[in-house]
This record gives C-alpha cells, structure tokens and sequence, in this order.
C-alpha cells in the first residue's frame, strides 16, 4: 500500500487481517492515525508509516496492533507525541522518528517501554534534553538524536536510567 495517494485510515480498515505481520503504508498522505484505525491488526508486528503527512501521533495510536515489534513514523510532520501514544506495546524493540519537527523528548511517551532497543530521533530540532529524558527505559542499547543543529543543552543526569546503552549519537 506504498507509494499511494492514501490520505485516512477509517476504523477498521484491516479489521480480519488478524494473521498480517508487515504493514508498509510509507510514501502516502496519511495526515492522522487515531486509536481504532489499526483494530485487528493483532499480530502486526512491523509498521511504516514514513514519508507521509502525520503531525501527531495522539494516546492509544497503536492500540489496535499490540504485537508490534518495530515503528517507523520517521519523515512526517510529526511534532507532538501524547503520552500514551504508545501504551500496551510491550514488545515494542525499535521506534523511528527521525526528520520530523519534535522539539522535546517526550519522555513520558516512551516510559513502560519494557522491550524497548532502539530508538532513533535524529534530525528533529530538539534543543534541550532535560533530566531522566528516557528514565525507565531498561533494555535501551541505542539512542540516536544527532543530525540537528539546534541542541544547546544537555541537561545533568538527561541519560540515568539506561543501564544497557552501549550506542549514543548525539
């Protein structure tokens, strides 16, 4: 469904595709993703949903697809992340965000993120990363936030938490 002219996701779109593990929707016009609009999606275990026109991504957006091994939201319009856009994704390991227009890390977003591996925010214009910015995030190896050049703070104590990370980019 790549490389469309898609511009909604109607609730329940993929209702009985309870078996599909990839959904590749990159290169559309997709300007929303709201809860309900991935609903029986069960086993999905690979989104893209890059190169589209998402500005948000608001609570329970992937609710519908508790699977979910690896998100890639990266080149949209995305600049605010809600708290809860990714909750009940426990086997979440890699998120893409990178060149969208995220100014701060929203770290509640990414907190109960049991599983979570890999994640890349490079090329947002985040200026500051304030203290425990990705606290409680235990599985952690790889944070990539460079490629921006308008960070001027790190703030003490912005990487406690992450007791695997073994790669930082900044």
């Amino acid at each position: 469904m790549s490389h469309n002219e898609i511009d909604d996701l109607p609730d329940s779109t993929f209702a009985g595709l309870s078996n599909l593990k990839e959904l590749a929707l990159e290169f559309n016009i997709i300007a929303a993703i709201d809860q309900g609009d991935l609903t029986g999606l069960t086993n999905l275990e690979q989104l893209t949903i890059s190169s589209n026109k998402l500005l948000q991504l608001p609570t329970n957006a992937f609710s519908g697809s508790p699977s979910l091994v690896t998100l890639d939201a990266s080149k949209n319009g995305i600049d605010s992340i809600a708290n809860n856009a990714f909750q009940g994704l426990s086997s979440l390991e890699i998120i893409h965000l990178s060149d969208n227009f995220i100014e701060n890390v929203p770290s509640q977003a990414f907190q109960k993120l049991s599983s979570l591996k890999i994640l890349h925010m490079e090329g947002n214009p985040i200026d500051t990363i304030p203290t425990n910015a990705f606290e409680n995030i235990p599985e952690l190896t790889g944070l990539f936030l460079g490629e921006t050049d308008s960070l001027i703070e790190i703030s003490p104590g912005a990487f406690n938490g992450l007791p695997q990370l073994n790669t930082l980019s900044i």
